[in-house]
């Protein structure tokens, strides 16, 4: 939640309160804590049956004698190379495309922290040449930086029991290239099985881990060691039993508290955000945790009055990021933000950062700033170099996406600035920029409603969640941000957004893990009981997910009107500030 800030056009102050609407730094509060700690908020407990039915179908199957699939062969694919992440496999049977899977960030993470990806490829009986490509990178690689690439082949002779191989990225030495080693599923140290369970888990999948080891469970002999450990944690994931171990890491519960404190106007919440802020990282987790508190800080700083100590905490945010034009705008501010006395921050209010107090405050906050009457000009001083200053961040917001409150707050403060500069001739250009670039968004946005309305954004959401080949896909990851869908980049940092989606894809993967039992059990002898439980569950998941559906749609579009409003006003103070433009004669400008 950067904060409200005030935007200045000529005489007027508009304000505006990120603390719903931003785009760029999403709110910190208790619920984005939770989705920074499990990536998509957990499933309402509501939907605690159809998952708690579906481990009790997939435990009685386990007696039943299932169909056989003479063509089932599964590649347990790893990776050993501690400083790279595997993001392409691609396996190749007789010279022929049998299987491929693009690993999302957070799967490649899940395979080196010692996870396995079971890759179901199909075979027939007899002998087979398997050719096997890698594609990885090194986890420090710029997006120009050559990806390493490794291949393996052997011979492999199916029988018509189903069978499976083992294969790790590797790296030999410290200076040596990545290399694939193979090794049979039946000779590894520890049970390839536990170890899928374990690349589903870390990659946000606790149905399909819970449902793997229910199946180890099932197929009889003595249990590997941590099998009871794994299966708590898929069922404390799954809101099924109690979590094993703490959900969120000590910098969230950091963060967790210094929020709070600050809520509750705590003076030590400040010392706890400068702590936050200040961090060394180098995991993305810990690494937004640690913008998200320079973001807070920043702007709780502004409230007090102190933008020169607020500048630190805003040039530690990373750009490009979620948070960095919330900072650019809040470090412009920091130039030119009253300066703060014994009572510092008492013109703002508590609840909205940067919102005068009181009408009697918010004359105080006018005769403040910078500048008091419309055409005043800073002939040098300063006032003159804050100014300047405060261009520089300001600037660099142009050009971005316009549907963002912190852009839009910045394409009237750059004119803003001009105008009290004496620069008349380029403030009137850069309003007329922000008309059209403010229009455009309200188009942007016009489109963007009727895409949702249209049943589009939910068209394309079932799709992606029956997608098996690309955790990219998955998670939305690989969605053209230049077309009908870049509304979605923005939402994509709304915890209640993310709260929603996660509640619809885990009902979709509900489904897909009975449609996959009922496919399994289609044909087995004395399986008509689950059968019949099966279909029914489906039923109640097909009508819960409908329900669901609408729920995600009237949240996007609720969220895209907030945006649409809010356009709407910034487009209308950049007509009204171009409009008193024409008060004054243009004026020779000095070159």
């Amino acid at each position: 939640m950067p904060a409200t800030c005030v935007v200045l056009s000529g005489e007027h102050r508009h304000v505006v309160d990120r603390t719903r609407q931003n785009r760029n730094g999403p709110a910190t509060g208790p619920g984005h804590v939770r989705a920074l700690s499990r990536r998509i908020d957990p499933v309402h407990r509501a939907r605690r049956g159809p998952r708690a039915a579906t481990l009790d179908i997939e435990r009685q199957a386990q007696v039943l004698p299932a169909a056989s699939d003479t063509r089932l062969f599964t590649l347990f694919i790893g990776n050993q190379v501690d400083d790279s992440l595997l993001r392409e496999v691609v396996v190749m049977v007789d010279g022929r495309v049998a299987a491929r899977h693009r690993y999302s960030d957070r799967e490649a993470r899940a395979l080196r922290g010692g996870g396995l990806h079971a890759l179901a490829v199909p075979m027939e009986e007899g002998p087979h040449r398997l050719r096997l490509e890698f594609v990885a990178r090194a986890e420090e690689a710029r997006p120009a930086d050559a990806r390493l690439h490794a291949q393996a082949e052997r011979e492999y002779t199916k029988t018509a029991a189903a069978g499976s191989l083992e294969l790790a990225l590797q790296k030999q030495g410290l200076r040596g290239k990545p290399s694939l080693s193979w090794q049979d599923g039946t000779q590894a140290l520890e049970d390839p099985r536990l170890r899928v369970a374990t690349f589903l888990l870390r990659s946000g999948q606790p149905l399909a881990a819970a449902l793997a080891l229910e199946r180890l469970r099932g197929a009889g002999g003595p249990l590997p060691a941590g099998f009871d450990r794994r299966m708590a944690d898929s069922l404390a994931a799954l809101e099924l039993a109690p979590p094993s171990l703490p959900a969120a890491a000590p910098s969230l519960e950091r963060h967790g508290r210094a929020f709070g404190a600050l809520r509750q106007g705590d003076a030590a919440a400040v010392a706890q955000l400068e702590a936050l802020g200040a961090i060394e990282a180098a995991d993305p987790e810990t690494l937004a945790l640690r913008d998200y508190a320079n973001l807070e800080l920043g702007y709780q700083l502004l409230r007090q009055g102190e933008g020169e100590r607020a500048q630190p905490a805003f040039a530690r945010i990373r750009s490009p990021g979620p948070c960095s034009n919330a900072a650019l705008l809040g470090f412009g501010w920091s130039f030119l933000v009253p300066k703060g006395e014994q009572d510092a921050g008492s013109m703002f209010t508590a609840q909205a950062p940067l919102w005068p107090a009181s009408a009697e405050d918010a004359a105080r906050l006018r005769r403040a700033m910078p500048f008091r009457y419309l055409h005043s000009v800073a002939v040098a001083g300063e006032r003159k170099l804050d100014l300047q200053r405060a261009l520089i961040p300001w600037v660099e917001l142009l050009g971005r996406d316009a549907t963002d409150p912190a852009v839009q707050e910045g394409l009237l403060a750059v004119p803003y600035a001009l105008a009290h500069l004496g620069a008349h001739q380029q403030s009137q250009q850069y309003l007329r920029r922000a008309v059209g670039d403010l229009e455009r968004a309200r188009i942007d946005l016009d489109k963007a409603i009727a895409h949702v309305a249209s049943g589009e954004l939910a068209a394309r959401l079932r799709e992606r969640v029956a997608e098996q080949a690309d955790g990219w896909r998955r998670e939305l990851a690989d969605l053209p941000y230049a077309d009908a869908t870049a509304y979605l980049k923005p939402l994509m940092q709304d915890p209640a957004f993310l709260a929603a989606l996660s509640a619809q894809q885990q009902l979709g993967e509900l489904g897909q893990a009975l449609q996959a039992q009922e496919q399994r059990l289609a044909g087995s002898a004395g399986a008509q009981d689950l059968l019949g439980n099966i279909a029914g569950l489906r039923q109640r998941v097909t009508v819960a997910a409908g329900q669901r559906e609408t729920a995600l749609r009237e949240l996007t579009l609720a969220r895209l009107r907030a945006q649409q409003q809010h356009t709407q006003a910034y487009l209308a103070e950049a007509r009204l500030a171009l409009a008193r433009v024409h008060d004054r004669p243009l004026e020779e400008e000095a070159s």
